[in-house]
């Protein structure tokens, strides 16, 4: 009896010597942290935040931004689907917006104020802005909790450069990336962070980023970002926490706009199994 029992012994620590050893399942649920992962992430990634170009034209699935005042902050920052429509706002009145407005585009496309207006329907934040008849366009003045002063107006901005005609006339594709910045003329710099996401393992090295002004591409030096300060080629890095889950950090510097999120997911293990 007693060789039987030691045996059984042996049998058990053997087999949870084994489970032990054997990695855990992924988790089922697909990650959403700035961007959704289809299958549970197993190394170290980074990239850009791509929207899914599946909307027909002249309809469009692209990146909106919106920044209002130091108070208010990040109004919107996601993809929306967005195409030519009837604009109406309460000191402007009811008007189409498609891009031939003041005889901009020979076709309708997909504008700016057109996504303002998705993401306002979509996120629940009002706006609003006066209409130029002349001009056939829209002149926000208004969004979320930002209203316009004497001195501090909206602007907008497409791939990280003030547009040369309005929100109602130029026109925005799936690739692109708009932004509508308060106080936007008195900015001296518009900040980008590069790579937008990546993805660590928990308490597992170091990520670094890069941050430059979108209207010149050059290295901002001086900036905060997750609680580092960028050098003099625009580089911040930072320690993976320990924790896992999802993090989000935006650059900042005085006179500048703050830029758009960084993502960062990090994960408990990249050993695991798939089911």
């Amino acid at each position: 009896m007693q060789l039987i029992h030691l045996l059984l012994l042996t049998t058990a620590a053997s087999a949870t010597s084994a489970a032990e050893k054997k990695p855990k399942k992924c988790p089922r649920h697909p990650l959403r942290c700035g961007v959704t992962f289809t299958a549970y992430p197993t190394a170290s990634a980074s990239g850009s935040v791509v929207c899914a170009s599946t909307v027909p034209t002249p309809s469009s699935n692209a990146r909106l931004r919106i920044e209002g005042n130091d108070s208010e902050g990040t109004i919107f920052e996601d993809c929306v689907v967005a195409g030519p429509r009837d604009i109406t706002t309460p000191s402007g009145g009811t008007h189409l917006c498609d891009g031939t407005n003041g005889g901009a585009n020979a076709s309708p496309g997909t504008v700016p104020t057109a996504q303002l207006d998705a993401a306002a329907q979509f996120a629940g934040f009002a706006y609003d802005g006066t209409y130029s008849a002349s001009f056939e366009d829209f002149f926000i003045t208004s969004v979320g909790a930002s209203p316009q002063t004497d001195s501090a107006f909206w602007g907008i901005l497409v791939n990280g450069q003030l547009t040369p005609t309005g929100g109602c006339q130029f026109e925005v594709g799936s690739g692109d990336e708009t932004l509508f910045a308060f106080d936007a003329f008195s900015k001296g710099a518009f900040l980008a962070v590069a790579p937008e996401y990546a993805v660590a393992e928990a308490g597992s090295g170091t990520v670094t980023v890069t941050v430059t002004d979108t209207l010149t591409g050059s290295p901002q030096a001086g900036v905060s970002f997750a609680g580092q300060v960028t050098d003099a080629y625009g580089h911040a890095t930072v320690s993976v926490p320990t924790a896992p889950g999802c993090y989000e950090w935006k650059a900042t510097a005085p006179n500048a706009l703050r830029s758009n999120a960084f993502y960062l997911t990090v994960v408990k293990t990249f050993a695991c199994r798939h089911r």
